[in-house]
């Protein structure tokens, strides 16, 4: 335990001693709480909790009368913390206790006759039984959209179940993978079609894994699956609440293989949390009544395959100050758990039984927090953890340090860039991905040569989309199928700041043959004069892998 968090748990004691001498029963349950929160393996601290919790619902009973089996209760208490019998306010407490002990009266079986409250009682649990299936009925009919961050998962499974082909690279993970991977740039240089299915931090990477499994089984196995989390995810165990809200039947877990690693009473508290909706955690209503225009106006708008190239988070910045260590998750120590181990080795397992490339990519890191020495350690520990799942055919971790160092104005927070940042990291990534199959697949591409480049002009005004035809020859002696794709950067930056690129177009080149592709700079924009590096990406499918060609034209184009 730091020195800062020791004086900080010794203050929120003192606090609970003052307040246990004044007989403010509440505000010191409030502080065992917390102090327990702050340290639940601690059994003393986790006891202090529940003692005051114990004396609170004792106090609280005094205006109606006390139990028989209170004075017991506190004077156990009393034995477990001796200081308080030296309080005049526990003294006090126990006084009244003693004087408000309520006196026995007579059952209710004594005042009704017992088939009156048999009828009562099956009355209520039909009421509730009809009650609770109309409520139900309406949830099934009506998408689960909420404020409450509960919807995320749900949306993800909606889309994976609205998806009516297949995809080439799935994007899993929690927010860190929403807000940071731009789609386009990986749909260009990885080729073919993406989708983002990704969650959230609290709905763990045992979601990754089930729809991982979900799309295999429904599809087939696709050609890359990226998956991004955060560093504190890793040690996020699921939540019950996001295990059984989504439109998934009963014990899906099961059926997958891969089962959530279950406290005790947890899978009741899912049973009665996805069925008894009168009471689920899950439960979606309670919003639905605060705006009643709204109870049948709940439609899914899942995320579906997209050629964006800047995602990211444009809202309000956090607090960030890497002087306070703020915010704490970030720099908390790199943990991991039960269901995350689990996890990542079922999908680990998925890649090399199914022959596709799985890819766990570390999140960007604010260049403050590393550049200080706060955040290497937890880096360290997140690639040896991961090292253990990697082989060298099938599944890769893709390490982007130091190049996805990003400053403060450049984050939303820690975990989430803001839309310009998320295209540079995208890029990197993408770049890593490329280096790890050219090496893969050294050896087996087809002799490609750029014969010739032509721009539609010889300069362009601010704003103008540059239009580039090329002619490609194949001087292999098999067929080239593939794709074109390119970027306009400034001359001597690296290609993750690019401002302006052309998406991909598919190229067929027959054996010995040739071909003209044109591509058009649609995506970003020329806003400064100057000359413009061009470069060119020329991406060959060998079987499941792909071999990129990467042609750099240095001033190629000029802005006035």
């Amino acid at each position: 335990m730091s020195q800062d968090t020791h004086n900080e748990s010794e203050n929120i004691y003192n606090t609970l001693l003052l307040y246990l001498k004044e007989g403010m029963w509440k505000s010191a349950m409030t502080e065992a709480n917390s102090l327990a929160a702050r340290h639940p393996k601690d059994k003393v601290c986790v006891e202090l909790a529940q003692c005051l919790r114990v004396i609170k619902r004792i106090a609280d009973r005094l205006p109606t009368g006390t139990r028989s089996g209170d004075i017991d209760k506190l004077e156990k208490i009393e034995h477990l913390l001796p200081e308080l019998s030296g309080m005049d306010s526990y003294r006090s407490l126990k006084t009244l206790v003693s004087k408000s002990i309520q006196k026995p009266v007579r059952t209710l079986f004594k005042k009704l006759k017992i088939w009156r409250v048999v009828i009562s009682c099956l009355v209520a649990i039909v009421f509730i039984l009809v009650c609770n299936t109309a409520v139900y009925a309406y949830n099934q009919a009506q998408p689960m959209v909420t404020k409450s961050g509960t919807d995320g998962p749900y949306r993800s499974w909606v889309a994976l179940q609205n998806l009516d082909k297949p995809v080439d690279v799935l994007l899993l993970g929690d927010s860190a993978c929403r807000y940071n991977l731009a789609w386009g740039a990986i749909a260009d240089r990885l080729g073919g079609e993406v989708i983002n299915l990704a969650n959230n931090i609290y709905s763990s990477f045992l979601s990754d894994a089930w729809m991982l499994a979900a799309y295999i089984e429904k599809f087939g196995a696709p050609k890359t699956v990226i998956v991004s989390r955060t560093s504190s995810g890793y040690s996020s165990l699921h939540k019950v609440e996001f295990v059984v809200g989504v439109p998934l039947p009963w014990a899906y877990w099961d059926y997958y293989g891969l089962a959530p690693s279950w406290k005790r009473g947890e899978i009741s508290e899912a049973f009665i949390t996805k069925f008894g909706v009168l009471y689920s955690y899950a439960d979606i209503l309670q919003e639905r009544l605060l705006e009643p225009w709204t109870l049948f106006d709940h439609e899914v708008a899942p995320r579906v395959t997209s050629h964006t190239y800047y995602e990211g988070d444009p809202s309000e910045q956090q607090d960030m100050d890497v002087s306070t260590r703020t915010p704490s998750y970030y720099f908390h120590d790199f943990d991991t758990c039960d269901d995350t181990e689990a996890s990542l080795q079922y999908m680990s397992d998925l890649a090399r039984q199914y022959h596709f490339q799985l890819y766990f990519v570390l999140q960007p890191d604010w260049d403050e927090a590393v550049q200080a020495g706060l955040r290497d350690e937890i880096i360290t520990e997140q690639k040896e953890f991961l090292s253990q799942y990697t082989d060298p055919t099938y599944v890769h971790v893709v390490e982007q340090l130091p190049k996805t160092l990003f400053r403060q104005d450049q984050l939303k927070n820690p975990n989430h860039l803001r839309p310009a940042a998320s295209a540079i990291y995208t890029e990197e990534v993408v770049n890593a991905i490329a280096n790890i199959q050219n090496q893969q697949t050294a050896g087996q591409a087809q002799p490609l040569e750029l014969t010739s480049i032509s721009l539609d002009k010889g300069s362009y005004s601010l704003a103008e989309k540059p239009v580039i035809k090329l002619k490609i020859v194949n001087n292999g002696a098999s067929a080239v199928t593939g794709s074109v794709s390119c970027l306009i950067k400034p001359v001597g930056v690296e290609d993750a700041y690019w401002v302006a690129r052309g998406p991909a177009i598919a190229m067929n080149i027959a054996a010995n043959g040739e071909v003209e592709i044109t591509l058009e700079a649609s995506a970003g924009e020329l806003t400064e004069s100057g000359t413009y590096e061009l470069v060119v990406f020329i991406r060959q499918d060998i079987g499941g892998l792909f071999y990129e060609t990467r042609i750099v034209m240095s001033s190629k184009i000029i802005v006035h």
